[in-house]
């Protein structure tokens, strides 16, 4: 328990001027993440990328490991509502189209900044983020279930195999494909599932 109270921001930004500093550090950040692990990164250069001072920083972050957790969440964030927003556009196309979208979509996210969410993804265990990631993994199955699955155990399932595929891809330095035939089985594999 301890950990989780390290990872908390020292204070909430209220006004937009402070909302802008953090947006700002948050994007430093995952800009240095794009290129090397959390642990080659200093404050300093998060500071320096920001054009920030490093108490700047500290005025809203304890540590570079809650800055880290800031940014996950975000990103979290981020992607939970572009893929919301994605999949209350899908209401109106028929199902195969919707699950060519949505795979073409989550492929892109993660591809398009592979490295960075190989970093980031790298801190879910130290920094115990993991009740974020499961949160939004039910948030993405229920969506599936409502929106092509139309059942809980399917959506699940579907989540699961389209996730474990590009978890694959992002950590594998090995026996990994293009995206855009990575999204052609993911595709082929979720209609062939739902097949009746």
């Amino acid at each position: 328990m301890k950990k989780k109270n390290v990872l908390k921001p020292r204070k909430i930004a209220k006004q937009i001027r402070s909302q802008e500093t953090i947006a700002i550090i948050l994007e430093a950040t995952g800009h240095l993440l794009e290129k090397q692990g959390l642990n080659e990164i200093s404050t300093t250069q998060i500071a320096k990328r920001a054009g920030v001072s490093v108490g700047s920083i500290y005025q809203f972050f304890p540590n570079k490991e809650s800055l880290v957790a800031a940014l996950f969440e975000f990103q979290i964030k981020q992607n939970m509502a572009t893929i919301n927003r994605l999949f209350d556009d899908m209401d109106t196309l028929p199902s195969n189209k919707g699950i060519e979208l949505l795979i073409h979509h989550v492929c892109t996210l993660y591809f398009s900044k592979r490295n960075f969410f190989r970093n980031l993804f790298v801190e879910v265990g130290p920094l115990h983020l993991e009740d974020l990631l499961v949160a939004s993994r039910q948030s993405f199955f229920k969506r599936i279930a409502r929106n092509i699955a139309h059942s809980e155990r399917k959506a699940i399932t579907i989540t699961n195999a389209v996730m474990g595929v590009i978890w694959a891809n992002l950590f594998s330095s090995q026996a990994t494909l293009p995206t855009a035939i990575v999204e052609e089985e993911l595709v082929a594999l979720v209609r062939g599932y739902l097949k009746p």
